[in-house]
């Protein structure tokens, strides 16, 4: 029997639990990385060229058709050469590895990929889950230590103070837009999936959002790629939870405050989004701590 192709949604949030690990320290990296590919016997021996080296040829080989046979047991040689050298290389290559997974469906459904998913994909959600129950104690922590007017601060609705900051953040979304456009002309659905990610995250909650337009072009690629809007709605999902995470990390709670609120704005409660759980359980807390410090009504009234 054929194994299935590793799904881009999978390599999206390997990629993310990559670099929050890479955030934690030497000691989870090796634990949870560096052992698991090293028991798997990918270590080493040491190859012919650098693992910089070999980053730079794949990423040429995938814009050729011709040579894309050849980037998953390349990438697997990139990452046995990383294994040899310093921890940030080794993170470096696994991430260009699932970059090249989600890119290319001839690398997706390749033997090297598969196992190589099989091997981090364990360890990285252990960590993962272990990550989540740290991140909520560390939030609920820093949230409790927050005076009154900083909450408040932080729920107020975002107005731009000139009508120059308006033209130049209309144009922004503008440009973004535009270059989805182009993508899903020129039919790169995961350029495309990209783009629109970055773009609904970062304006849905602005007046320019353009709401029909999106949901025009989303039927659209749907059309054309069966699944392509639940894919690309686990895919936010999973870089809104990153960012929320990677935020506390950075000790950066009105960022994670902001993310919360996204979250919420674009899922609007549905339960069968990834990380619905973990980030619900987030904004529990801090609305319990808005109603201790007594704040819900005064809040209630700016947003």
């Amino acid at each position: 029997m054929t194994a299935l192709p590793v799904p881009a949604v999978l390599a999206t949030e390997l990629t993310r639990l990559i670099r929050l690990l890479a955030m934690t320290g030497k000691k989870a990296f090796h634990k949870y990385l560096f052992q698991p590919i090293s028991y798997a016997a990918w270590e080493g021996p040491k190859q012919k060229w650098s693992s910089r080296k070999y980053m730079e040829k794949i990423a040429e080989d995938l814009n050729e058709i011709s040579r894309l046979n050849t980037i998953a047991p390349n990438c697997k040689r990139m990452i046995c050469q990383a294994m040899t050298e310093n921890p940030s290389a080794l993170g470096d290559t696994c991430i260009f590895f699932l970059e090249a997974i989600q890119r290319e469906p001839i690398v997706s459904s390749s033997v090297e990929s598969i196992e190589f998913v099989k091997i981090i994909e364990r360890s990285l959600k252990e960590f993962g889950e272990i990550q989540a129950t740290r991140s909520e104690k560390l939030f609920e922590e820093g949230i409790e230590s927050f005076s009154p007017e900083e909450l408040q601060e932080v729920f107020k609705p975002i107005k731009l103070d000139s009508h120059l900051e308006k033209v130049h953040l209309d144009r922004e979304i503008l440009t973004l837009y535009q270059q989805i456009m182009a993508a899903s002309k020129s039919g790169n659905l995961q350029r495309c999936k990209k783009l629109l990610s970055s773009y609904i995250i970062r304006y849905k909650d602005q007046e320019s959002y353009s709401e029909d337009q999106v949901n025009k072009l989303m039927f659209a690629l749907e059309k054309r790629e069966s699944g392509f809007q639940e894919e690309l709605k686990n895919s936010m999902a999973i870089e809104i939870y990153y960012q929320l995470t990677k935020s506390i990390l950075e000790k950066n709670l009105k960022r994670s405050i902001i993310m919360i609120r996204k979250y919420a704005h674009i899922f609007e409660g549905d339960q069968n989004t990834p990380y619905f759980l973990e980030i619900d359980k987030m904004e529990r807390t801090l609305y319990k701590i808005i109603t201790e410090k007594g704040l819900m009504e005064d809040l209630k009234k700016s947003i």
